[in-house]
């Protein structure tokens, strides 16, 4: 029985952007960086600076990652300039999804190719606060450098700043705070922080995007076995920001730092919000009056779904499918899953208005603090901010915007089958998604440091960083 399927509309014009259906996303300046020393750039940031995609890191998303992109064209005005990448190893890397098809709900019907025999080292076991089992796997360490210009880490979190021994594989094995892409880019043993390996890097020029990874598992997994966000954790992700900055903008170096994205801006969240959820299944049932009915994170019962509801991309393709149900008096129904108050999607299949309410409102905070923070007349930090939040709800089509952009005809939206911004795991992007943040970084670094730096022909990139 199909139940719904999604349709993306489309914008072709944003001038906030600055992009025109009929004009490249690109320039042709003579290159200059003005007063910019780009010879030591390092990156500092999660999962989107350093190159996931597809659902993990490969040696090929590596190389897309926006800020390699960007040291390509730091290069075109400084040349020679050299940025080190932790590579993995083997073809499939930390594993990653592929495409096998579009479902009947639009969305990408994908499996998951293994990691590469030769990228993990070692692997351990701990539980959960659900009491179900979650896998740290232990990668082949990054060779032939000492500390990368590219210092982002997958899972990052920038409340985890200060803690010593987060590469520390010892702490892995004892379930403490681990984190396994930190590990591989620091010598065995090593108990420094990460705050302690940015400030040893000695940039001259640095990008920063970091924060998100600190709410998007709690998100990605209904709210459901991750610590949720509270004021406490709240309050220390906003006091290692400026721990960071500090750091970053010592005697004075210039860099750029970005927004984070709104949860409606990525299409995991987006494709399962409760109204459009709900319209679907009543047009595809025939029912007008159908109830799509979730479980309260507030009450641990059953309710009618409301529009912040978001239901995760792995539950829409079992909404109305026939489940069996057993009544208190032993007597079997079939029932239609989610439509009957008896069999409502299951806590961990959605993440509730409250839940998402969470989420949502620290990423307005913590950009709104960004925004105080680099001011340019009465801001602590006198760098360039790169609104990418603002991109990624153009693109998307949410808020004031109903579509995507078109830049020189091609086009790039939240469609997550074939946008051409998002992979397949519906929320990290494409080679030509990291293409589109690169060059905002390079419009704003060009803004405030008054610097030429060519933007990226985004239309050149390959639509997928998927190995071939």
């Amino acid at each position: 029985m199909k139940l719904f399927s999604f349709r993306f509309s489309r914008l072709w014009l944003l001038p906030a952007l600055g992009l025109s259906a009929c004009v490249p996303d690109q320039t042709e300046p003579t290159p200059s960086a003005a007063q910019l020393n780009l010879t030591r750039y390092v990156a500092v940031g999660d999962s989107y600076s350093a190159g996931f995609s597809n659902g993990g890191i490969t040696t090929q998303s590596q190389l897309y990652s926006y800020p390699n992109l960007l040291a390509v064209q730091f290069s075109l005005a400084q040349p020679g300039i050299a940025f080190a990448q932790p590579l993995v190893t083997g073809e499939a890397g930390t594993g990653y999804l592929k495409l096998k098809g579009i479902g009947a709900n639009g969305l990408p019907v994908t499996e998951r190719v293994p990691a590469a025999r030769t990228s993990i080292r070692a692997k351990y076991t701990s539980q959960n606060s659900c009491g179900t089992t979650d896998t740290t796997y232990v990668y082949s360490r990054a060779s032939g450098i000492e500390l990368p210009n590219n210092l982002s880490v997958p899972g990052f979190r920038l409340s985890q700043l200060t803690t010593p021994g987060l590469g520390l594989e010892a702490n892995a094995a004892a379930g403490s705070a681990f984190n396994s892409y930190f590990e591989r880019l620091l010598p065995a043993n090593d108990s420094r922080s990460y705050i302690q390996a940015v400030s040893e890097s000695k940039p001259t020029f640095f990008t920063a995007m970091v924060g998100l990874e600190d709410l998007l598992p709690y998100a990605l997994k209904g709210g459901e076995c991750v610590q949720r966000p509270t004021s406490t954790t709240n309050n220390l992700i906003l006091s290692n920001l400026t721990v960071l900055l500090d750091a970053l903008t010592a005697n004075n170096r210039p860099g750029a730092i970005a927004t984070l994205p709104e949860l409606g801006a990525l299409p995991y969240f987006q494709v399962g919000a409760g109204q459009r959820v709900l319209d679907a299944v009543r047009a595809s049932s025939g029912n007008a009056q159908a109830v799509l009915y979730i479980i309260s994170s507030l009450t641990n019962e059953a309710r009618p779904i409301v529009n912040d509801d978001i239901v995760l991309p792995s539950a829409l393709a079992a909404i109305g499918q026939e489940v069996t149900f057993t009544n208190a008096d032993g007597s079997v129904e079939t029932l239609r899953y989610g439509l009957d108050l008896r069999v409502p999607l299951a806590r961990a299949e959605v993440l509730d208005a409250t839940e998402a309410g969470r989420v949502t409102s620290f990423i307005k905070q913590f950009n709104a603090t960004l925004k105080t923070l680099t001011d340019p007349l009465q801001g602590k930090y006198r760098i360039a901010l790169v609104d990418i939040n603002q991109l990624f709800l153009s693109v998307s089509g949410t808020g004031a915007v109903q579509g995507g952009v078109n830049i020189n005809g091609v086009e790039y939206s939240g469609d997550p089958a074939r946008g051409n911004f998002f992979s397949l795991d519906l929320y990290s992007l494409t080679p030509r998604g990291n293409g589109l943040v690169a060059n905002e970084f390079l419009r704003q670094i060009n803004s405030y440091y008054r610097a030429n730096l060519p933007l990226l022909d985004v239309n050149q990139l390959p639509t997928t960083s998927l190995p071939r």
